[in-house]
């Protein structure tokens, strides 16, 4: 027979959506009074925790930042088409002698005033447009990046608050087993004392109940532990010990046909990659145009200043070996997200294969807990009529006991599980959503 004390963890470390496992254990709701010495507890709702989730995790906190910048460099890339706009003024002397164009030489001594501004637009029109679309597709991936950013969130912290709650009925479960013990110390104390037992029987007795007491403790310790993780993704204080108070009930999917965010985040980057790759090529070989507009007021004295017009127009080509390598790098840049994607693709193939094996498997070992369960209580029962009856020693109705409770483990393990593997097949199709899980109806917005 396992420890009690192992179990715990196993069952903390692998549940997931369990429905309402006072219910399936027969256990009254959990609180304080099942710990080993009671404190104070902060209920933590359901709802309260998606929300805390929604508007607290740093996850989806960087994810909107990625996204703003993305954003941001969209708009930088829009602006690029537009002139830029120069202004300015000078104030110049020139004392002694100067060369003119043809050699000559000649004093001079004069001051020199010249404001002006002007439009000026240098670009190659291929490379900025696909440079543009490169942008769009980036900005379109962190939209993506953001969703899927959400889904591992909303994922991840049903679980904490999942495994919160199978560590209090765990702690609940090991403290419900003290007390089994401890009243079959008192039992068996009162029949040494009527000369029925023997004093053997009542040291195994409190031995067992020593045992309980530490399984007790490790359970509490699990609950703590639960509470601390889920508290610190919630940014909440971890000194509070958390009390999942409301059960959440397994969402039904609105659709099962959903977009996995990361695989179109990726997908998006591919497309990117190959606006970048065709931007290389035009920088190249694309002609660069040149445009020039400036106005300019040119004198000697402040009070005398005379118009000057400056118009130019340039079309040209620059060719270097540093553009050529540009190109290289570009297309193995693309090359590398293509199999970045079908990477992506494989694991979300396996992904979804495996969650579908897991939910048959879990469906499967609901009923054969509940069985368990059934069989265990009746077998307790059993032993301890044999024993008040004489005709079994204690040691059964001790392992009696660890069975039970080890089959309301087992039962509150599978029905988290078959909840789980529902939650994470949602999650592989890419149909998670807050909706689901706070049971609202409707399409997401």
């Amino acid at each position: 027979m396992r420890r009690l004390a192992l179990l715990v963890p196993l069952v903390v470390a692998t549940a997931g959506w369990c429905g309402a496992p006072e219910k399936a254990t027969g256990l009254a709701p959990v609180s304080a009074a099942d710990l080993p010495h009671p404190e104070p507890l902060r209920p933590a709702d359901f709802r309260d925790v998606i929300l805390a989730a929604l508007g607290r995790h740093l996850d989806l906190t960087l994810a909107a930042l990625d996204q703003g910048i993305a954003s941001q460099r969209l708009q930088q890339a829009g602006h690029d088409f537009l002139p830029s706009f120069d202004a300015g003024a000078g104030f110049s002397h020139l004392h002694g002698r100067k060369q003119g164009s043809f050699g000559n030489l000649r004093q001079v001594d004069f001051d020199r005033y010249d404001p002006q501004f002007g439009l000026s637009l240098a670009l190659n029109l291929g490379e900025r447009i696909h440079r543009l679309r490169a942008r769009q597709h980036q900005y379109a991936s962190s939209r993506y990046r953001y969703l899927d950013a959400r889904r591992r969130v909303l994922l991840g912290v049903s679980e904490l608050y999942q495994n919160l709650r199978v560590a209090q009925v765990g702690t609940a479960i090991a403290h419900r087993l003290v007390e089994d013990r401890r009243h079959m110390v008192e039992v068996i104390r009162a029949r040494v004392t009527a000369g029925t037992a023997l004093a053997s029987e009542l040291a195994q007795a409190r031995a067992a109940l020593a045992a309980a007491r530490s399984q007790w403790v490790a359970a509490a310790n699990q609950w703590a532990q639960a509470s601390i993780r889920l508290a610190r993704v919630l940014r909440w204080d971890p000194q509070q010990l958390l009390l999942a108070r409301e059960v959440p009930v397994a969402p039904v999917p609105m659709r099962e046909d959903g977009v996995r965010p990361d695989r179109e985040a990726l997908d998006e980057a591919v497309k990117a990659a190959g606006e970048a790759a065709s931007a290389s090529w035009w920088r190249l070989w694309g002609p660069k145009l040149q445009v020039q507009l400036r106005y300019t007021q040119l004198g000697t004295d402040p009070g005398d200043l005379d118009d000057q017009e400056f118009y130019r127009v340039f079309l040209g080509w620059r060719l270097s070996l540093a553009a050529w390598d540009e190109i290289r790098l570009q297309q193995r840049k693309l090359a590398r997200t293509r199999v970045q994607l079908q990477q992506l693709d494989d694991a979300v193939r396996a992904e979804v294969a495996a969650v579908s094996r897991q939910l048959q498997a879990a469906r499967a070992r609901v009923p054969l807990a509940r069985e368990r369960l059934a069989a265990a209580r009746e077998h307790l029962e059993l032993a301890t009529a044999r024993y008040r009856a004489g005709k079994t020693i204690l040691l059964e109705v001790l392992n009696a006991e660890a069975a039970l409770a080890q089959a309301r483990f087992d039962l509150v393990e599978a029905v988290s599980l078959l909840h789980l593997a529902r939650i994470r097949q949602l999650a592989a199709s890419g149909a998670l959503s807050p909706q689901q899980l706070l049971g609202e109806d409707g399409e997401e917005k």
